[in-house]
């Protein structure tokens, strides 16, 4: 699934939760890794923030979820998170759901979750079949 419609999916499944991502320079970051530095070839270091946010009783809660030291090219779209997109999105729809007290809500968070762990064991099985050399 494309992370567009990894959304979609999550849209349907939680009508009352936004589920956001977006990220912010890290201009403190330094690169300590092996071989040449990532900004010597244009990418700058980013922390990313997945976001989960419902509005219960007129009042905003969210939960939040970083990852830190991520590399993208200024004008990149942040799309899937270099492939952790369904792992976040599962982790903060947790921590939202432990924020409320809401059960029509804490039920689509329930479905929400469901979906990501099928998620992200389909990315693992089509990351093993294509080790093994078996085409979907």
């Amino acid at each position: 699934m494309t992370y567009e419609e990894i959304y979609d999916k999550l849209r349907e499944l939680a009508p009352n939760v936004l589920f956001s991502a977006n990220r912010e320079l890290d201009s403190h970051l330094s690169w300590d890794g092996d071989g040449p530095s990532p900004r010597e070839e244009g990418f700058s270091p980013y922390d990313v923030q997945v976001t989960a946010a419902a509005i219960i009783n007129g009042c905003l809660i969210e939960a939040d979820v970083h990852l830190g030291d991520s590399w993208y090219m200024d004008d990149e779209p942040l799309g899937d998170i270099h492939g952790y997109l369904p792992q976040m999105l599962k982790k903060v729809a947790l921590e939202l759901w432990e924020r409320l007290t809401d059960d029509k809500i804490k039920k689509q968070l329930v479905a929400v979750r469901r979906f990501l762990h099928q998620e992200m064991n389909d990315l693992w099985q089509a990351q093993q079949d294509e080790k093994q050399g078996v085409s979907s």
